[in-house]
């Protein structure tokens, strides 16, 4: 049996995080074993790993944490896996240093176009690369984003999201009452561009229409400030993010994605599944 690590930075509401709970789920368990190291206690998620899986935190202290990639290597030589796999910026850095330096074989998974990284992080990205390492991208956009940015030589696996089916295909049908009901999930950051979606529903005030935001993030308080300037509140309804979201694709009839870029939006494929409209 063969035994691999995971590592990302958090297990929090994701898509790269979900992608590897459902990977970890849904493996061959005759096959593999997994573990996944965290390195920040914001792990929701966890409570929909198997318990077949452990999952370990390797704390990191702060920005200059200077004993982590030792801590985090010691960790590892504890675990002796035969592969490690890295998600995310900090999970595909350190992890990929540590086995490096343990002579593990590392496999580096990209879940996005990182348009927000800036050149260092790009830097940076290209340094550690080695010829050893292997590559998987969610999607072709990305695979062909990380030659571009990264400069990867090596073949890139192209491995589309795969999705529990079972949590969406079988919700009812949407009703189409009045008023209209759109949901958008998701982070609340630039990328996904929510305040998009709410200059335009703002252009539709005599239409009748109501709006749930699933999701929490650093632009939560300018998307909230618009809803209170522009007088929304009444039709624009916040909600913390969840594990079981299937309850609002079944409230909803058009699902929004205005987002600036995806590698492969998860949260799509899942409303797609359930039977949503989707305007993105």
């Amino acid at each position: 049996m063969k035994h691999i690590v995971q590592i990302i930075p958090a297990l929090g509401y994701g898509g790269a995080e979900r992608f590897v709970v459902d990977l970890v789920n849904h493996s061959d368990s005759e096959k593999y074993r997994f573990t996944v190291i965290v390195f920040f206690d914001n792990i929701p998620l966890k409570a929909l790993i198997s318990k077949k899986v452990e999952v370990i935190l390797v704390e990191k202290k702060s920005k200059l944490d200077f004993g982590f990639l030792n801590r985090l290597e010691k960790k590892l030589a504890e675990l002796k896996p035969d592969l490690v796999h890295g998600h995310l910026f900090a999970g595909d850095f350190w992890g990929r240093l540590a086995a490096h330096r343990l002579g593990v074989s590392y496999l580096s998974t990209e879940h996005n176009l990182n348009y927000d990284d800036g050149w260092l992080k790009n830097l940076v990205k290209r340094i550690v690369s080695s010829p050893s390492d292997s590559y998987t991208a969610c999607s072709l956009a990305v695979s062909d984003y990380m030659r571009a940015v990264y400069k990867i030589k090596q073949d890139i696996m192209v491995i589309n999201y795969g999705l529990d089916l079972e949590r969406f295909v079988n919700l009812p049908s949407a009703d189409w009452q009045e008023p209209l009901r759109f949901l958008m999930v998701g982070r609340l950051v630039r990328q996904k561009s929510q305040i998009t979606a709410l200059q335009a529903l703002n252009n539709l005030k005599d239409y009748p229409w109501h709006l749930t935001i699933v999701g929490e993030g650093i632009e939560k308080n300018n998307l909230q400030a618009f809803v209170q300037k522009n007088n929304l509140q009444d039709r624009i309804e916040f909600v913390e993010p969840l594990t079981g979201v299937e309850q609002y694709y079944l409230q909803a009839d058009v699902f929004l994605m205005p987002s600036l870029w995806e590698g492969l939006g998860i949260v799509v494929m899942e409303a797609m599944s359930s039977g949503r409209l989707v305007l993105a």
